[in-house]
């Protein structure tokens, strides 16, 4: 007999993301990015690479992106969405933190430029239809909602983890 999980789950493998929410001063850090036919507008995201905890994914995202150092200090939520364009589903792992003083170095060559936006201008970036994702601004709803889950919750088994199974030192 045949499972029935089989033929009801399709094949196919989430893209595992992170995305840093930034706020100051009233403005969210944002990138500007070469898009299939226009500019569209993300916060400082990317995939995990292999072997890279999502922590040091994220930091790392966020300062070819944006040359700013991040810092993270929670997790906001954890979301999957379907890109109705591609099919392709991604898991994306969203962060909120700090960013210090930009670095000056070069922006990875997808982005166009950083920018500080208010909310106002975000959501009419939405309303164009210039933005990368619905996730753009469920993530920075979710981050005013207060939605906030600690930073160990996601935990890292990868050989440079601190991890050390129960007996075994």
């Amino acid at each position: 007999m045949k499972s029935p999980f089989k033929t009801a789950l399709p094949h196919h493998r989430p893209r595992s993301t992170v995305a840093a929410v930034v706020e100051e001063r009233r403005k969210f850090l944002m990138v500007e990015e070469r898009g299939a036919t226009n500019s569209v507008f993300n916060q400082p995201a990317g995939h995990v690479e292999v072997d890279e905890d999502f922590e040091e994914a994220i930091i790392r995202e966020t300062l070819e992106e944006t040359s700013y150092p991040f810092t993270p200090d929670y997790i906001i939520g954890l979301y999957l969405y379907k890109s109705p364009h591609s099919g392709q589903t991604f898991q994306r792992l969203a962060f909120a933190g700090m960013v210090d003083e930009s670095l000056n170095t070069r922006l990875d060559s997808s982005i166009i430029a950083t920018h500080w936006l208010t909310l106002d201008e975000i959501f009419q970036l939405e309303q164009d239809d210039r933005l990368r994702s619905p996730l753009v601004t469920r993530c920075i709803h979710d981050y005013l909602s207060g939605e906030q889950y600690h930073l160990n919750l996601c935990k890292s088994l990868l050989e440079h983890s601190d991890f050390s199974p129960i007996g075994v030192e």
